[in-house]
């Protein structure tokens, strides 16, 4: 990327989920917010260190509405929102954990790449 795409170039980096609806809960009880803002933080410092601004949205955990997350980032060159998704529910064992009974599984794993092709010209 040359250095004039760089300074006009802006990545809007969403914090997939939000305090009141956090997403998946892990094995050990951490919320899917948790993991996808520490994600969405390393991915903006990395850009960041390429000299590509970026632009955080739902970093704070209080922006439950998706029109309010794609309104901020109007005008970005690329829109990425962070997920961390579970396995389904069939493929979930159950585990004690911290005296509680948790949902695992250590059969599956792997990631997706999901891109929207509703609003290429966006």
């Amino acid at each position: 990327m040359s250095a004039s795409a760089k300074a006009t170039t802006r990545v809007a980096l969403d914090i997939g989920h939000h305090h009141a609806a956090p997403g998946a809960i892990s094995a050990r009880g951490r919320e899917e917010f948790q993991f996808n803002r520490i994600l969405a933080l390393r991915i903006a410092e990395s850009l960041q260190q390429r000299q590509i601004a970026i632009q955080l949205i739902g970093a704070e955990g209080d922006q439950s509405r998706l029109s309010g997350r794609t309104a901020q980032a109007a005008g970005a060159g690329l829109f990425l929102s962070v997920h961390h998704d579970s396995v389904q529910p069939q493929l979930l064992q159950r585990w004690e954990h911290a005296g509680q009974t948790r949902l695992f599984s250590d059969q599956h794993a792997g990631f997706s790449l999901f891109v929207s092709r509703a609003n290429p010209d966006v």
